[in-house]
């Protein structure tokens, strides 16, 4: 009888555990550890290395130019602040100036002069100062440079001053030698047509720009008869401020 031995391989054997390396915290934990060195020392290196870029940029000079320029963009701001608040007074005011200009005024004839306020005149000279009060001490205001304008009295001064507003509702005081009495008055449209007669059917002689100054011959039923730079004829009152026109005195009350 035969036998038969047979060998079974030795099982391998399992590995062992290290309970060492199980008792480790987690990676978490490393982390944690050195936010709390993070937390408790890097404050200290930040201020440190804040008071270092201080000092460094007083030594350098950067540090009072950099303030220097601070305050002078400070400044600049409030100077520009000041200027927007005076530009805002001033228009402020010019806007007053234009709505009282705008009012319709009362015809007034107890005068210095003797003369109605409002009236029609002109400008005598081709350059003349309007100023701010009515003196020659007061400064210059406006300086009109055409003779002949024409300009409306609104107030007058027993000593010979007057009052004077534009077709732009600017007023000014000038004396009473350099205005006119001729009669002129300021196209308002520009192309304004000349006619042969006070009729919008009638032929145009000529045409009239915008600005220019004609001098007033005759009205009759709501056109003028007016004359400038040689040219005749009739053109509508409305196209025109000055006298005889429908601006400025058409709103004028009667006292």
């Amino acid at each position: 009888m035969h036998m038969r031995l047979e060998v079974f391989p030795k099982p391998e054997k399992e590995p062992e555990v290290n309970p060492r390396l199980t008792a480790l915290p987690p990676r978490k934990g490393l982390f944690t550890i050195f936010d709390f060195f993070e937390r408790l020392f890097m404050p200290r290196l930040y201020s440190m290395l804040s008071v270092s870029l201080i000092a460094a940029l007083y030594l350098t000079g950067a540090a009072p130019a950099a303030q220097a320029a601070l305050n002078s963009n400070g400044a600049q701001a409030a100077l520009n602040r000041i200027g927007a608040q005076a530009a805002l007074n001033g228009d402020r005011a010019q806007a007053t100036e234009r709505a009282a200009a705008a009012a319709p005024m009362k015809l007034r004839l107890d005068t210095p002069s003797g003369l109605p306020v409002p009236r029609l005149v002109s400008l005598k000279a081709s350059k003349t100062f309007c100023r701010s009060g009515p003196s020659f001490s007061h400064p210059v205001r406006l300086t009109f440079m055409r003779a002949g304008l024409p300009v409306m009295v609104v107030a007058e001064t027993k000593d010979h001053w007057r009052k004077i507003r534009d077709a732009e509702g600017d007023e000014c005081w000038t004396h009473k030698s350099k205005l006119s009495g001729d009669e002129t008055a300021l196209v308002l449209e520009d192309g304004l047509a000349l006619r042969a007669r006070p009729d919008a059917g009638a032929p145009a002689r000529a045409r009239l720009g915008r600005g220019v100054i004609a001098h007033v011959e005759g009205e009759k039923e709501g056109w003028l008869r007016v004359s400038a730079d040689g040219r005749k004829g009739w053109a509508r009152a409305s196209a025109f401020w000055g006298a005889r026109a429908d601006a400025p005195l058409a709103g004028v009350l009667s006292p």
